[in-house]
């Protein structure tokens, strides 16, 4: 298995199931069992799916100095992961509120708080850096003082900037300029999807380049050969939200990667991942384990290729 570092957010989620969208005025709404609380973020979820699959994981975080921050710890404990690289730098845990319908569609409120304006302290993930494999670094501000180091040290870089519409943006510049491995969302793509992401990839010499589709599936360009592929969505249960479908992606396709697929067979595990994933409505919930996931490749893709 393999061992990595994830850099990454950690909040406060709120799920919130409503009749649909655009959600319609009015001033009380009872949806039964339908609003719940739990420790999420790219860097919590990514982690918790990445360690369920039996890798080896450390996490760098930052949390605020409150109450939501105890809660975080203790979720962190009860998912048998590591909290000393998590920092309480900020005063108070970012929060987000997920607002999903009976179809999977989902809309992100993210309060991040004040942490885009601290940094993570460089000098804490030395000791790490010998035993990482690959480096999940989340496209947060307070993230981007590690890419150096990292590339300098000839890490395997991969990082998600979730929407992006322009292949130049300013904010992700560093990211995309940094990875090895850069995952997006299809929503924010203008024009042509195909021609996005090889602009992408040549314009910042990205050796992957994967898009996830939603219900379309997901789409990768291995600069070995420059080419696109396709790959179907396989929803192996009901959707009941898409919210974390993007983490749970890269998280199944980083363990295939470790465990030494290919790039195309680990495209295939990843979107079975992300397929089950979208089961439970709550990001950090829903991840198979590594036994479950190769049975259900060996159903699905019976050729093992």
């Amino acid at each position: 298995m393999a061992k990595v570092i994830v850099a990454g957010l950690i909040n406060i989620e709120t799920s919130v199931k409503i009749e649909g969208f655009p959600l319609n005025y009015g001033p009380v709404h009872y949806p039964f069992n339908g609003i719940k609380s739990t420790v999420s973020g790219c860097g919590y979820n990514i982690t918790k799916a990445l360690t369920t699959l039996g890798n080896k994981v450390k996490l760098l975080s930052v949390v605020g100095q409150d109450l939501a921050a105890t809660q975080v710890r203790i979720a962190l404990e009860q998912a048998h992961i590591s909290s000393g690289h998590v920092i309480d730098g900020v005063a108070e845990t970012p929060q987000s509120v997920i607002l999903y319908d009976e179809n999977g569609k989902r809309q992100i409120h993210c309060d991040l708080k004040t942490s885009q304006d601290w940094s993570y302290p460089v000098e804490l993930i030395y000791d790490l850096i010998p035993m990482c494999d690959y480096a999940v670094v989340g496209n947060n501000n307070y993230l981007r003082g590690l890419l150096p180091l990292l590339k300098e040290k000839n890490k395997t870089i991969i990082t998600d900037v979730h929407t992006l519409s322009d292949i130049h943006d300013d904010y992700n510049r560093d990211f995309l300029e940094h990875a090895d491995v850069v995952f997006l969302s299809h929503e924010c793509v203008p024009g042509n999807r195909e021609d996005f992401v090889h602009a992408l990839a040549q314009a910042h010499d990205i050796d992957i380049v994967v898009m996830g589709m939603g219900s379309e599936g997901a789409m990768v360009r291995n600069s070995k050969n420059g080419k696109i592929t396709y790959i179907e969505a396989r929803a192996i249960r009901d959707v009941v939200s898409s919210v974390g479908a993007g983490d749970a992606l890269l998280s199944g396709f980083v363990h295939a990667l470790g465990a030494g697929d290919s790039v195309d067979i680990a495209i295939k595990k990843a979107t079975l991942f992300a397929g089950y994933k979208v089961g439970d409505a709550n990001a950090d919930e829903g991840f198979l384990n590594q036994s479950s996931l190769e049975m259900y490749y060996n159903t699905f893709f019976s050729d093992a290729s």
